[in-house]
């Protein structure tokens, strides 16, 4: 008695397979499939199963790769945007560039301004000026763009910068030396060209502070 019902028993001598299976060709295929039966038992020239199984398999990754290519390719496809769109977003993007540039500039130029109105305090001292021409007690100080070294008359009321009187200048960008006088050291010589400026402070030390202040704006003014 056979323990598993459907299944096929061969008789002595019988067929090794039931004759059903070559019906179709996917009972073929399966009961072969179970058997793991080739082509040397049944005299084909190739491999039935394999050729078949092979196709399936063949096909199957063919989808796959048809699908992952149009998958990249939508990846890579950029996307569209209409003309007008481009163009608010680069007049966007152009008008912050502009402001921000607008900003360095005006920060830049107020940082400038901002250093030259320090050097216009730290320069501001009453000493004596001699020239060819001219010797008397002014009032000195850099101009306020600080191209020009200025002095005004000294009158104790006036207090107000605007009502000075402006009796000489000396452009900073003629300037080509200044050095203490040997002989005296309250005194310094600034050098223009064939002109020179004798400028004669109280103290030693008030002209060493002068001239230390006047050599860093003259190395600033050159850097603008």
């Amino acid at each position: 008695m056979d323990i598993f019902p459907g299944r096929f028993t061969r008789v002595p001598d019988g067929p090794l397979l039931a004759a059903s299976i070559f019906n179709t060709a996917e009972l073929n295929y399966r009961e072969l499939a179970k058997w793991n039966l080739n082509s040397s038992v049944l005299g084909f020239h190739e491999d039935v199963l394999v050729e078949k199984t092979k196709s399936v398999m063949s096909a199957s990754s063919k989808s796959t790769k048809i699908s992952e290519t149009a998958t990249v390719r939508a990846n890579r496809r950029r996307p569209t945007y209409s003309a007008k769109l481009l163009k608010a977003v680069s007049d966007e993007e152009s008008v912050e560039s502009s402001s921000d540039t607008d900003e360095e500039t005006a920060t830049a130029k107020d940082i400038r301004l901002n250093k030259i109105l320090q050097y216009r305090k730290s320069l501001t001292k009453i000493v004596k000026v001699k020239t060819a021409i001219f010797h008397e007690k002014v009032r000195v100080t850099c101009s306020k763009d600080g191209k020009c070294i200025e002095w005004y008359k000294v009158k104790a009321s006036e207090d107000d910068e605007n009502k000075r009187q402006l009796i000489g200048t000396l452009p900073v960008s003629k300037i080509t030396n200044f050095k203490t006088k040997v002989d005296n050291l309250r005194y310094l010589e600034i050098t223009a060209g064939n002109n020179s400026y004798l400028f004669m402070f109280k103290t030693r030390d008030e002209r060493e502070q002068w001239q230390c202040e006047f050599d860093s704006f003259i190395r600033f003014m050159k850097m603008i």
